[in-house]
């Protein structure tokens, strides 16, 4: 079932509430780009994926580091299972995200 496109408007606001995903307002939901986006609304790299999961890893939820790490991010960090794989595209390809049995998240 194809999903009717969404209106100039909706997709607009999706860019900005924070959802983590940049989507072009003249195409519909299936066909949107899902780079990550950080809180600054600009693109991430795959080299700033690596240090926020760095900081992920090593800095306490309180700290001013941690909140830099894009809210998107950590959601999947947060989500990813003992042993799972996962994949994040940043604005220079995708990058390989799991977890170890030490429950510590690693990029390559």
């Amino acid at each position: 079932m194809r999903r009717a496109p969404i209106d100039r408007d909706s997709a607009t606001r999706l860019r900005y509430i924070g959802i983590g995903f940049r989507s072009d307002p003249n195409l519909g939901h299936e066909h949107r780009s899902e780079t990550m986006i950080g809180n600054d609304g600009k693109p991430v790299t795959r080299d700033m994926v690596r240090a926020a999961v760095g900081v992920y890893n090593t800095e306490s939820r309180g700290s001013k580091a941690f909140s830099d790490i894009p809210r998107a991010l950590v959601t999947i960090l947060d989500n990813l299972a003992i042993g799972k794989t996962t994949y994040v595209k940043g604005a220079d390809g995708q990058l390989q995200i799991s977890r170890r049995k030490d429950k510590t998240i690693v990029a390559a």
